[in-house]
């Protein structure tokens, strides 16, 4: 199947986002301390300034003394993963998913306002921010599960021939000062006629790093499953192969790929810090001889790890990866999801599930396990 650990991490194929600039994950919290962070503040309604005062968003324009425009034309807006709820991260931010539809106009941008967490004080501002004008490339949305509902209304589409259809990466990012705590935002699509959609109103989330006391320690992967739905497809265990083919390289034909996981380890610290190593072997053969190559990679890096509602995210933030082709050191102002997924810890193991769910009109569910170990 190839989807294997080694494949997501290794290669690091996780798109990423930036954050305000700071020094890197290390020994230290966030806060640039050991001290454990109160992930109380989570649930703490923060003030309309202190949250606008505090956003990153690249390219956007900062509208003052102007009330947030009204719905005006045919604009729609659609939240592409049908959030409740928003989770952000603090130093690193969040990002949106839109569908925007227009007819015989052009997608612009978006209008961002905002508000209080009960939604009854708003900013005497809004952010203008031009479509694609974010900083991307930008984290999977890790809020809800891949959706195109919006395309079909009992199988059939819900815009007319002639609509145009265009889908953006709204990445809103946070400076240093940022606080765990919760508010909302409305965000509106607008076209190049001046157009506006329907406001949608998003409630946010800013999670504090570390949490659930059950996590900390030392963790290895002995074991990862895949299932489509609901079958098993894949049984891995370390040292075992994930092969798949790839046709035409060098003028080869059926080249057989495999990636072999000899090790894996994650620390998880009390400050919201943890320690993640790789190691693996990629083997490329073919059976005419054609290639035949094995190369050792190796991963190992430090970042921030929170858990939201048995929902694990940690993030890379300072990595050196090895290949066959040379070495890789990544030390900057942003984060790479490396594990992310549901938590279920019994036994003294930890089980990661990580679900990917496409749908257009037929649905298919792809779920990938992680078996850890605690050490």
């Amino acid at each position: 199947m190839k989807k294997s650990l080694f494949l997501l991490v290794v290669s690091i194929l996780f798109s990423f986002f930036s954050c305000g600039s700071d020094d890197g994950a290390g020994g230290e919290g966030a806060d640039g301390t050991s001290k454990i962070p109160n992930k109380d503040q989570e649930n703490v309604a923060l003030s309309v300034s202190e949250v606008e005062s505090n956003l990153l968003i690249k390219g956007s324009t900062l509208i003052e003394s102007e009330e947030f425009p009204a719905k005006k034309g045919d604009v729609r807006f659609y939240d592409f993963d049908d959030q409740k709820e928003v989770v952000a991260f603090k130093r690193l931010g969040f990002s949106l998913r839109a569908c925007v539809l227009t007819k015989g106009t052009t997608y612009k941008g978006v209008y961002l306002q905002v508000l209080s967490e009960n939604g009854d004080n708003s900013s005497n501002s809004y952010y203008k921010i031009p479509h694609n004008s974010s900083v991307t490339p930008v984290f999977p949305v890790v809020n809800g599960l891949n959706r195109f509902d919006f395309e079909f209304d009992s199988g059939k589409p819900i815009f007319d021939l002639g609509t145009n259809v265009e889908t953006d990466l709204i990445s809103i990012t946070f400076s240093n000062k940022m606080k765990a705590g919760r508010y909302k935002i409305i965000i509106a699509a607008y076209d190049e006629l001046g157009n506006v959609s329907e406001s949608k109103e998003l409630s946010v989330k800013n999670l504090e790093w570390g949490g659930d006391k059950e996590l900390l320690g030392s963790w290895s992967l002995k074991r990862q499953k895949e299932f489509i739905n609901g079958s098993l497809v894949e049984d891995l265990g370390l040292g075992d192969k994930d092969c798949g083919f790839v046709a035409d390289i060098r003028g080869c034909e059926k080249v057989e790929d495999c990636d072999i996981i000899n090790q894996a380890h994650v620390n998880f610290n009390s400050n919201g810090t943890f320690y993640f190593d790789l190691e693996g072997i990629n083997e490329t053969t073919n059976p005419s001889t054609c290639i035949n190559k094995s190369s050792v990679n190796m991963l190992k890096g430090n970042g921030y790890w929170t858990v939201n509602d048995n929902y694990l995210y940690a993030f890379l933030m300072n990595f050196e990866e090895s290949f066959v082709a040379g070495t890789n050191v990544y030390d900057g102002d942003s984060g790479f999801l490396v594990l992310n997924g549901e938590i279920e810890i019994k036994n003294e193991t930890l089980e990661l599930y990580r679900d990917i769910r496409i749908r257009i009109i037929n649905e298919t569910h792809q779920e990938n396990i992680l078996f850890f170990e605690k050490q």
